[in-house]
């Protein structure tokens, strides 16, 4: 009722009136004011029983342990998360050699590591001769293959940036195994020699390289007039010097003891082969005691200019006999195999006139003993005496002076390029038939301007000198713009005029058609140096030593596939640092190359290429789990370009979910950006020195099929054999194995390029050269670590995560429905009056 007031009881004031009677008597002290209750009733007698109790217990526990259990859920998803990716980036990310895949990183070899392998199959060209000479299509035999195992170390590591680049060397070799071998080392292949092709096209064909090689021609007759030449002007002036020198002698025993000349003769013999110390104080014994012990008799026949082979004979025959017995016996001059004779100093091999080997030391001994009736030894020490003694002061030294050089050697440029030469006569004349055409400048153009020593040496020899076949384009230009111009001032650097040098250049054609092709015929093509070789398959892979390449390109003479280090100072002659990022900073970038060997873009492609991508240590960026379409770039050493490897759906390898990738069809494509233009066959002639050596997939796999057709003898592709395939953990991104073949090719061009030497050879044409493929698959040991680690985390993490939500949403659910029936509980508890101490509500 509106403005009625509920009076609150308490059970002492229901006593108090009980005792007072009434509301209160009279005197009676005033009831308290009455309060209101701060808790229903209804709560306090439903909290008092055990059932109650139970129920709010029931409902906060489940409240309680559904949150736990979802905390839990969301925590443990975390830290599992978290380890599996800390694990992960400290194996990836190498920063210091305390990192833990810094050992699976520096070394490919140790005990446990999966082995890495790389299996080569060698084409055989079967019709060589008919290829070279008719124009015949290739017909190949496919020969292995040969496997070897890549071992790998990194040398000279340093890391930069606060770990995020390191810089080192890979110091890589390749050990045999000849139980994965179909064949042996040491069988032959032949085929088309890439060095060849290379040194032909950079030279714009056959002809332009015959005028080329005439440097290494010229620098070969140079080098004969240095020794042969040299040695027989100085066998011929010995004769004269010997034979004033002794007359000296014996006129001055007949005048200081005043003897007669057959006597002071016998005296001269006796002292000149035996005496220690000169008979008189005259200085012209001072290079004529021998110390020989030869007999008075036979040093009257070395002395007597009448008798064959004395040392006073001017006869050519006597003269030549003693040119050989000083400079052979003397240890200076040995016989090679193919009858040419090599000294000391001979770097590199020169290309010699065809000219006969001398005789033995041994040989020539003797009958230098028998002829002056001596022993071999007494006929040792008198050659030596006459080398060693004799001729630098009595006949080397006047013919400096006489021709004002200061090196004896420096005679041979005086021979070539000034008119008063040594001899009066050509060396073409001296050696008929060694030489077609007189081998020096000065003769053979018949110029008036002779060249003194220094313009030759500069000429021929200098820093550009035209001995160097590399180094006659240039001056073919400086000549053509000197020309052109009408310059009269020297050429830099070859300190000759554009007269001169005109004269050089009409020298330089007359001795390639007379000597330079010849010789390259002679002495290059079969020793390896030529459009087609015959190689064993340890030559071809390791030591393809080219003798062509000695002077087309000296820093490399080795045509070799994978040309081993032999050591790891061999690595770091041949092969400069490169530098990659760890992936420290960003772990997109883990193991991506920044510079290859120390330069930031690849030359030989019609632009630079920028050095980018992913390197092949076998670790690409990791966490790509949930990107089905994820694409990897890789900087590959063998293509030099960055190749796309692109997703080929999920596999399972060894128990481990994995994904499939293959470099992009893409790489094969026309591209104008790498001067590519025939479908399947990237051009790496830009790269190789101009040799044009084309990359495919083995067996010419997606490649034009016309270029296929020209080639019988391979077999046909397959994608299971020829395609390739890269499987990458994607958590991880740990490469877990490896099977990729590449294919290297030469491309014989349409142009006339071999029209001088093999004008019949087949045009436009793949010739296959070697299949190589490499392989490897991480070990059973490897792939029970991930299932342990890594995949049993990822296992264990959706159940623990799922289990513990759905633990906890069903404890949440069971504390709401306690709570409910806990709520249902308090609106039909009923208040009772036994209460005491509790607020009743009435």
């Amino acid at each position: 009722m509106e403005g009625e007031r509920t009076r609150i009881v308490t059970p002492a004031s229901i006593q108090e009136r009980s005792e007072f009677g009434g509301d209160g008597a009279e005197g009676a002290a005033p009831s308290p004011a009455p309060t209101p209750s701060r808790h229903p009733s209804r709560w306090r007698t439903l909290m008092a029983t055990k059932r109650g109790k139970a129920k709010l217990g029931g409902t906060v526990c489940c409240f309680s342990c559904g949150a736990c259990a979802i905390g839990c859920s969301f925590f443990l998803a975390w830290l599992i998360t978290a380890s599996i990716n800390f694990y992960i980036i400290h194996h990836a990310v190498v920063d210091s050699t305390k990192s833990f895949g810094y050992t699976d990183w520096v070394s490919n070899h140790y005990p446990g590591y999966p082995l890495r392998t790389e299996c080569y199959t060698l084409f055989n060209l079967s019709n060589a001769d008919e290829f070279v000479a008719q124009g015949a299509l290739p017909i190949v035999d496919e020969v292995g293959p040969y496997c070897y195992q890549i071992m790998s170390d990194l040398l000279d590591v340093d890391w930069t940036d606060d770990g995020d680049r390191v810089t080192f060397n890979e110091y890589t070799r390749y050990w045999y195994m000849p139980s994965r071998t179909n064949g042996s080392q040491d069988d032959v292949i032949i085929n088309i020699n890439p060095a060849y092709s290379g040194v032909v096209v950079s030279a714009f064909g056959e002809r332009t390289l015959s005028l080329a090689f005439m440097g290494p021609s010229n620098l070969g007759n140079i080098h004969f007039m240095k020794t042969q030449f040299l040695w027989d002007v100085v066998a011929n002036n010995t004769p004269p010097a010997i034979a004033q020198q002794s007359n000296l002698c014996v006129a001055d025993l007949e005048h200081t003891f005043n003897l007669t000349r057959p006597d002071a003769q016998a005296m001269f013999c006796k002292e000149w082969a035996s005496a220690a110390a000169p008979p008189t104080n005259n200085s012209v014994w001072e290079y004529m005691l021998s110390h020989s012990e030869t007999s008075s008799a036979s040093c009257l026949l070395l002395f007597d200019p009448s008798m064959p082979l004395s040392l006073a004979s001017t006869a050519a025959a006597s003269t030549s006999f003693w040119s050989d017995l000083v400079n052979v016996c003397s240890g200076q001059c040995v016989e090679t195999p193919s009858g040419q004779m090599r000294c000391p100093g001979d770097q590199p091999p020169f290309v010699y006139p065809t000219y006969p080997a001398p005789p033995t030391c041994n040989l020539l001994l003797s009958n230098l003993s028998a002829a002056m009736n001596m022993s071999t030894q007494q006929a040792s020490a008198v050659v030596q005496w006459l080398g060693g003694e004799f001729l630098n002061p009595l006949v080397r030294e006047p013919l400096k002076e006489q021709f004002g050089v200061d090196d004896f050697e420096d005679l041979a440029y005086v021979q070539w390029g000034a008119r008063r030469g040594v001899s009066l006569t050509s060396l073409a004349d001296i050696y008929p038939g060694v030489f077609p055409i007189p081998p020096e400048y000065i003769k053979a153009t018949d110029q008036v301007a002779p060249l003194n020593v220094t313009q030759c040496k500069k000429l021929l020899d200098g820093a550009m000198g035209i001995n160097n076949m590399t180094h006659l384009p240039y001056f073919a230009e400086a000549l053509a713009e000197a020309v052109a111009s009408n310059q009269s001032t020297p050429l830099h650097p070859w300190g000759v005029d554009a007269t001169e040098a005109e004269a050089v250049s009409v020298f330089w054609a007359l001795g390639d058609e007379s000597f330079s092709q010849q010789r390259l015929k002679d002495n290059i093509f079969p020793a390896g140096g030529g459009l087609i070789t015959s190689r064993t398959v340890e030559e071809i892979m390791f030591y393809a030593y080219d003798p062509l390449l000695l002077y087309a390109n000296p820093s490399d003479v080795n045509a070799c596939i994978v040309c081993n280090f032999t050591s790891p100072d061999h690595c770091r002659e041949k092969q400069l640092p490169s530098v990659y990022n760890t992936g420290k900073k960003n772990i997109s970038l883990v193991a991506w190359t920044e510079q290859f060997e120390m330069s930031e873009y690849v030359y030989g492609y019609p632009e630079p290429y920028r050095v980018r991508g992913t390197n092949e240590i076998g670790q690409y960026e990791p966490f790509t789990q949930d990107d089905d379409d994820h694409h990897f770039p890789t900087f590959d050493n063998d293509y030099m370009r960055v190749l796309d490897l692109v997703p080929h759906g999920d596999v399972t390898l060894k128990g481990i979910p994995s994904r499939n990738y293959a470099i992009s069809n893409e790489t094969w494509a026309p591209n104008p950006a790498f001067d590519q233009s025939i479908q399947g066959f990237t051009n790496m002639a830009g790269l190789h020195n101009g040799s044009q050596i084309f990359l495919s997939n083995p067996h010419m796999w997606l490649a034009n099929q016309s270029y296929i057709d020209k080639v019988t003898g391979m077999l046909e592709s397959d994608y299971l054999r020829d395609g390739n395939s890269v499987v990458i953990e994607p958590i991880s991104g740990a490469v877990l194995s490896l099977y990729v073949g590449i294919q290297v090719n030469m491309y014989m061009p349409k142009e006339q390029l071999f029209g001088l030497f093999h004008p019949n050879v087949t045009h436009d044409v793949m010739v296959p050269l070697v299949i190589a493929v490499e392989e490897t698959v991480l070990t059973d040991a490897q792939a029970n670590l991930w299932k342990y680690t890594i995949g049993l985390s990822q296992s264990a993490l959706p159940y623990l995560y799922w289990g513990l939500l759905a633990l906890g949403a069903f404890a949440v659910v069971a504390g709401t429905g306690m709570g409910v029936l806990l709520g249902l509980d308090l609106t039909t508890v009923r208040p009772t009056h036994d209460m005491a101490g509790y607020d009743l509500i009435y």
